[in-house]
């Protein structure tokens, strides 16, 4: 039963993670991230999730990498990149892979 309890604690931390991921502190956000890239390995982690955990411990170069995943996978979460970019992915927002990224998908001027 405690491990029952463990295991639903993390998948709600990891699901805190994906829709906010600078709601956790860096250190939490880095063990979060740590357990997505493992799972990762094994059954699908959407990249659009990934490339916020990565952005949640400051790590903006695998972000970038994680976005691009997340677009060449055709992520439905990609949808969301024009909007969320406004203010989540403002720390990567000037660097040219982004810019295309935004281009890619055909988002309207």
């Amino acid at each position: 039963m405690a491990m029952n309890r463990l295991e639903d604690a993390e998948a709600s931390a990891l699901r805190a993670v994906e829709l906010d991921p600078l709601s956790v502190g860096p250190d939490l956000a880095q063990a979060i991230l740590d357990k997505m890239l493992t799972r990762r390995e094994s059954e699908h982690v959407d990249g659009f999730a990934l490339a916020y955990g990565y952005i949640a411990v400051g790590d903006g170069e695998n972000a970038l990498k994680w976005l691009e995943t997340a677009v060449d996978e055709k992520s439905l979460d990609a949808v969301w990149l024009k909007v969320a970019g406004v203010t989540f992915f403002e720390s990567i927002g000037a660097d040219p892979r982004y810019k295309a990224l935004i281009e890619r998908m055909g988002f309207p001027k």
